[in-house]
């Protein structure tokens, strides 16, 4: 286990982490693999849904998730706060791109012929997040990456020295209102996700 010492006192140990081995990182992708089969075939407007309800749970719990931030990682809780608030909106903000046009209607030379260009979601996506700012910086890689019907491996840099906690509460939030549960884990400088349903 590593452990997440409080930076203000760093006698008080916040949080525990699994040490992830090479094997369990394999695995948080192959995981990730199986969640973007069934994500990317959720219609957009319910994954919408899933974002926006996330974003009320964060908001709800704003006050825990600003405590957190603070032990871990040493921001005032004024800016603690502020940034709980910003990544419900930035959640709130890509949730509305579900009812954004998903492609484009093209003219074509041909008689009786249109040419159409489709998103389609891409796979796992990795997203390396630093360590100034682990809630909202993840909230704005997730967000696109999510409502476009992909799955997520948020990772800390190389010199993060915290697992996100905050984040990893807001994952559960994910998980508790239909979407895929993000499960963070740490290894050595490397951390990954698990997506599970």
């Amino acid at each position: 286990m590593l452990e997440v010492r409080d930076p203000a006192d760093v006698r008080s140990v916040v949080a525990e982490v699994p040490a992830m081995t090479a094997a369990e990182v394999a695995a948080a992708y192959a995981s990730a693999r199986v969640a973007f089969a069934a994500w990317r075939r959720v219609n957009a407007l319910d994954r919408a849904a899933v974002l926006a309800r996330a974003a009320g749970l964060i908001r709800a719990r704003s006050e825990h998730g600003a405590v957190t931030l603070v032990r871990e990682n040493g921001k005032t809780l004024a800016e603690a706060r502020v940034e709980v608030a910003k990544t419900a909106d930035f959640l709130d903000y890509y949730a509305s791109f579900a009812r954004q046009p998903w492609g484009e209607l093209l003219a074509d030379a041909r008689p009786g012929t249109a040419t159409t260009v489709r998103f389609e979601p891409v796979g796992v996506v990795l997203a390396i997040c630093p360590w100034n700012d682990p809630l909202i910086t993840p909230a704005r890689k997730l967000g696109p990456a999510l409502i476009a019907g992909n799955a997520v491996l948020p990772t800390a840099g190389w010199d993060v020295h915290h697992p996100f906690g905050g984040f990893r509460e807001s994952g559960s939030a994910f998980k508790e209102q239909g979407g895929p549960g993000l499960r963070f884990y740490t290894r050595i400088k490397t951390s990954a996700v698990r997506f599970a349903w």
